[in-house]
């Protein structure tokens, strides 16, 4: 049995699942290959890149019209054919388009040899101009199966489509392309999608990591009659876990006597609301608190004392010690599906504060952290105030032990075996 996970990234939440799920697979012993379009790091086995080149039945031309159509793009002689194409449809459109992308690429993932020789081909995220809808399903014989980290795949373009149900039908006057040159593209592009799967004979299987987006996707138009499975990314559990938060404080430079929130992402990424943790934090009553941050700095709050920015950590071993170090974990997301940064944190044992959206509900309980119900900074003031007053209620022990249990990596790597399985005998 051949495996290709399929990526646009090796970085990134839903990158970063893959390349888990890869490399829990080449434990088992599993022929697993993984290929994205992206690399940002050299420590993955049976990692390829892909190449236009390798889609090419004249390998050595593609070769050399790639390396002279990357120098017209370098001196601006010649545009990008995806953000060109995505500019044409979405430019204008009042709530931006910094997620919102479309299902046409100038690359053919189907046409590599990774891609023919594979009994299974796992997708992942592989939008924003790695997969071209049509032409993959169109092509592909292969079994195909697609864990989805947003709403992406089965919509007219949005990642999330917050109160609007329109993938459930047609995508109709998109809101989120309200304003924009062409504001049926959303329609169109689902519309092209249900034209190319449906009356089709088909092998095609999704998996989602929240029974939120399983739900959403089986009342999809597009997703709708195939089969669903709910399976949990992996996080290894070897690299977070329970340690002595004095120590980690101490490796990390960080005040000992300080109660810590802990944020992922950049203060000004609004999707992530992370600014609102940082207008929150004058708000709160306990004055005794400094927010540390993960991700690109932000130049807006640099100066602040209360906040430490420590920038991109890579660093598994010093992402463990942030966790432990903090004393609850805050994500303010208007929109996610069931970020992997929740699970790390409960096997580090710490505490989790969040919005009531997407799967996080299915993470969160009054045991491990706080479900905030309004998404603005005196809402999230008064929720960590609650959590500093009564802190000594939550058990680091006892999350940490709980999520173990749960996000098991076992379990998680025994469904998509069995899954695989069951796809290779049904031939």
């Amino acid at each position: 049995m051949k495996i290709l996970q399929v990526s646009m990234s090796d970085s990134g939440g839903a990158g970063i699942a893959a390349v888990r799920l890869h490399l829990a697979l080449l434990d088992k012993g599993v022929d697993c290959k993984l290929l994205t379009l992206k690399k940002t790091r050299d420590d993955i086995p049976e990692h390829y890149v892909f190449d236009k080149k390798d889609t090419s039945s004249c390998p050595l031309l593609t070769q050399a019209m790639t390396f002279v159509d990357r120098v017209l793009k370098r001196f601006k002689l010649r545009s990008d054919y995806y953000r060109s194409r995505r500019k044409k449809y979405a430019y204008g459109s009042a709530q931006g388009t910094d997620m919102f992308n479309f299902n046409f690429s100038e690359y053919q993932i189907e046409k590599h040899s990774l891609a023919r020789e594979a009994d299974i081909i796992h997708l992942h995220w592989v939008c924003g101009g790695f997969l071209d809808f049509q032409g993959f399903f169109n092509r592909v014989s292969n079994h195909v199966v697609w864990t989805l980290h947003d709403m992406n795949p089965f919509t007219g373009g949005c990642h999330y489509s917050y109160d609007c149900l329109g993938y459930e039908k047609d995508c109709r006057a998109c809101p989120q392309l309200e304003g924009a040159k062409s504001n049926s593209a959303a329609q169109r592009m689902l519309a092209e999608k249900i034209k190319v799967l449906h009356g089709q004979d088909r092998s095609l299987s999704i998996v989602t990591p929240s029974r939120w987006l399983m739900d959403c996707s089986e009342k999809s138009k597009l997703f709708g009659d195939y089969p669903h499975r709910h399976i949990y990314n992996i996080v290894n559990e070897k690299s977070f876990y329970l340690d002595d938060k004095a120590r980690s404080r101490e490796r990390l430079s960080l005040p000992a006597e300080k109660k810590i929130i802990l944020c992922i992402g950049s203060l000004d990424y609004a999707r992530k609301g992370n600014n609102i943790i940082a207008e929150a934090l004058p708000l709160l009553n306990h004055q005794d608190v400094i927010l540390c941050c993960v991700g690109r700095v932000s130049e807006t709050h640099k100066d602040n004392p209360s906040i430490v920015q420590l920038g991109y950590v890579k660093d598994s071993n010093k992402m463990r010690d942030i966790y432990n170090a903090a004393d609850i974990f805050v994500l303010p997301t208007m929109a996610d599906n069931f970020p992997n940064t929740i699970v790390e944190s409960l096997l580090s044992g710490t505490p989790v504060a969040s919005f009531y959206v997407g799967g996080v509900p299915e993470q969160i309980n009054e045991s491990n952290g706080i479900l905030i119900e309004k998404r603005d900074p005196q809402s999230v003031a008064t929720s960590l105030d609650q959590f500093f007053d009564n802190q000594g209620a939550y058990q680091s022990e006892l999350i940490s032990e709980q999520a173990s249990e749960i996000y098991a990596n076992a379990g998680t790597v025994a469904k998509h075996m069995d899954l695989y399985d069951s796809l290779c005998a049904a031939r």
